[in-house]
């Protein structure tokens, strides 16, 4: 005996419906790649942007970095912003690093990036950095361990209004200790 499949055929409301979610489907996703690709190109209007800043940030880079001693003595001294000072607290020139570490609108994070790049070996620069009123209590304690057997040094660091009661303290002992011993 002959089995009888019943197919029925999709009536034409319902092969309307199917074709009604096919479109929202593609639709949707059509909706959804315009999306992206919007996207994609603020990405890419971004990263042009960065590179436009980054060519200009290293435009003024070789300005500063290139300019005469006597200028850059000057802005080390008198800038405003702690970009161009960080920059000059690098320069080759002794007395322009001096110059900038001395500026209060420097980063504290470049005067504690010296401190540890200079360690003991350096202690006028170490006592500048001490003797900066924007010198952080953490940086203190460093130059204090690098070089707080030099008098000077220690003197700067209780003398700077980041030095608190704790780091007071601590000096203050040395300080007797290296005085019983002499």
């Amino acid at each position: 005996m002959e089995e009888i499949v019943n197919e029925t055929q999709p009536t034409p409301i319902q092969e309307e419906a199917e074709e009604q979610k096919d479109d929202d489907f593609f639709g949707e996703l059509d909706g959804f790649l315009n999306d992206i690709g919007e996207q994609l190109s603020i990405l890419d209007e971004t990263d042009d942007l960065i590179q436009q800043i980054e060519s200009a940030q290293d435009s003024y880079d070789k300005e500063i970095m290139g300019a005469d001693d006597e200028t850059k003595r000057e802005m080390a001294r008198t800038a405003l912003d702690a970009y161009t000072i960080n920059l000059l607290a690098r320069d080759k020139n002794f007395f322009i690093r001096i110059l900038a570490l001395c500026n209060e609108a420097i980063s504290p994070a470049v005067l504690k990036q010296t401190v540890e790049d200079v360690k003991g070996t350096d202690k006028y620069t170490l006592k500048i950095i001490a003797h900066n009123s924007i010198t952080p209590r953490e940086t203190l304690e460093r130059i204090f361990d690098f070089a707080g057997d030099e008098e000077e040094i220690r003197e700067e660091i209780l003398n700077n209004p980041n030095c608190d009661d704790s780091l007071r303290s601590i000096v203050n002992s040395s300080n007797r200790s290296s005085n019983t011993v002499a």
